[in-house]
């Protein structure tokens, strides 16, 4: 009796949850908005950073072009992090978000994800700026500590930073 309760188990479970659709997500970081990553996030000693990822300091900022993320700092605190997926600088970072959204995301998907945005930035890159040319759409979820910045409609990078109520 025992046993046929085991062999049915598993095809009881996987038939409840048919209809919840859980992302699966497989890299190697899994960014959080408002945290970061949890090993080494916002609010965390900027050594975590260091240690893990190397980088080169700049001002208030560590740049680790070859991981494909910075962070900012604040006191020797980080106060964000980007997350690079097109640059021309950094190699594209190792992860997505807790929800799925990565290196091939659309903008759709991110709104599929994360719902209306609370602001949505259209401009141009500068000829100075790191994409020059490039039609720059930023979708700002200020609320849950995250940002989304497209250029030509390929992700370029996630922006996280302490949740912020509006």
């Amino acid at each position: 009796m025992y046993s046929l309760v085991l062999l049915f188990t598993p095809f009881l479970l996987s038939s409840c949850a048919a209809d919840v659709d859980v992302p699966v997500v497989s890299a190697r970081f899994i960014i959080t908005p408002g945290v970061g990553l949890a090993e080494c996030g916002i609010g965390k000693d900027e050594s975590c950073f260091i240690e893990r990822f190397g980088g080169e300091q700049w001002e208030d900022y560590w740049i680790a072009k070859s991981k494909g993320v910075d962070i900012r700092v604040k006191n020797g605190k980080i106060i964000s992090m980007f997350f690079y997926f097109y640059s021309r600088s950094h190699v594209s970072f190792d992860g997505k978000t807790n929800v799925g959204i990565g290196k091939n995301t659309t903008i759709d998907d991110v709104i599929r994800a994360y719902g209306k945005p609370f602001k949505i930035g259209k401009s141009m890159v500068p000829s100075s700026g790191a994409m020059p040319g490039a039609h720059e759409i930023s979708l700002v979820y200020p609320s849950m500590g995250i940002e989304f910045t497209f250029w030509d409609r390929r992700l370029a990078d996630v922006r996280v930073y302490e949740a912020r109520p509006y």
